[in-house]
């Protein structure tokens, strides 16, 4: 297993899942302090742990809120914006037109059809692996997802600390006051797992019903246009529906939590500090993970470019350098 453990599954798992987790029990760490001896033991479940939490991590936050991918937008005529209002600048269009020409030759693809353009943009991917090409495409996909691990620990956190925040609150109104903290904590993790399911069991259901409405013989091409809108919209739904769950639930969980260990005073503000702060990096490393996805499009686009343009025997990986 060892000798198949790559560069992908580091970035990818082992770094924001030992992140994530290490996130998760320092609320522990600040109240009981850290456990002396077995270091060997605490980091050999780290790494383990670690692997298995960027797994859930990245299946979390797979195709959140996307209806078209960047590999897709790069390819539009004009400057595109993308599900999040973000711009995205497309290629230059002799780049398009020569590769186009080249999907279309070596692959039988027509990208100017947009429903073709995920295929085509992996059949790119799988030449340059084969080929051994592409000396960016690999730092750039694990960049991006390493980017995308870390905001998903960071925001999941910080639901995290809310929930031993509020624990604090409900501690410094007094023991009368717990009932009712508690009620409002299961309503936490109750009300938004019963809107995603709704929403979830509500986009089956109307994705069934256009499928049925949408029948060549009973619709117009426009009417149809207009539900591959609304079923990629609901799709967007059901795919936020584990992260929202999840989400909850580790709010419930620190909620617990403070309440079982106690926690206030300069470590309520400490908590309060870093939670802040969680979210603040949310944001920056999202954004980092939108650069790194739109990188690495284009680098799989460029790159094959190049190898089906270079002389027979002369392909190969660019040379690293950067225009001046």
């Amino acid at each position: 297993m060892m000798e198949r453990f790559n560069f992908y599954d580091i970035y990818g798992y082992v770094l924001p899942g030992g992140f994530w987790l290490a996130l998760l029990w320092l609320p522990a760490v600040l109240v009981v302090g850290f456990p002396d001896g077995a270091k060997a033991e605490i980091a050999a479940v780290a790494l383990v742990g670690g692997y298995v939490a960027g797994h859930l991590l990245q299946a979390l936050v797979r195709n959140q809120g996307r209806e078209r991918y960047l590999s897709e937008l790069l390819l539009d005529d004009m400057v595109a914006g993308g599900g999040s209002g973000r711009r995205h600048a497309s290629l230059s269009k002799p780049v398009r037109d020569l590769l186009a020409v080249h999907i279309r030759s070596r692959f039988g693809v027509d990208v100017a059809e947009p429903s073709h353009r995920k295929d085509a943009f992996f059949l790119c991917r799988t030449s340059l692996i084969q080929a051994k090409a592409g000396s960016y495409v690999e730092q750039y996909q694990g960049m991006h997802s390493l980017m995308r691990g870390l905001a998903a620990a960071l925001l999941l956190s910080f639901l995290y600390y809310l929930g031993w925040l509020l624990a604090a609150g409900c501690s410094a109104v007094g023991a009368a006051e717990d009932d009712y903290c508690l009620r409002w904590a299961l309503i936490m993790a109750m009300l938004p797992a019963a809107v995603t399911w709704i929403a979830e069991r509500g986009a089956t259901w109307l994705s069934r019903w256009f499928d049925e409405r949408d029948a060549p013989s009973q619709v117009p091409a426009a009417e149809s246009a207009g539900a591959a809108r609304i079923r990629r919209w609901l799709g967007a739904v059901a795919n936020q529906a584990a992260f929202v769950v999840v989400g909850a639930g580790l709010a419930v969980l620190g909620w617990f939590g403070g309440r079982w260990y106690g926690i206030g005073g300069a470590r309520g503000y400490v908590l309060a500090i870093l939670a802040s702060l969680f979210l603040f990096a949310f944001f920056r490393f999202k954004a980092a993970a939108q650069s790194f996805d739109e990188s690495l499009a284009k680098a799989v686009y460029q790159d094959f470019v190049v190898l089906a343009t270079a002389p027979a025997g002369k392909a190969g990986a660019r040379d690293g350098s950067s225009p001046t």
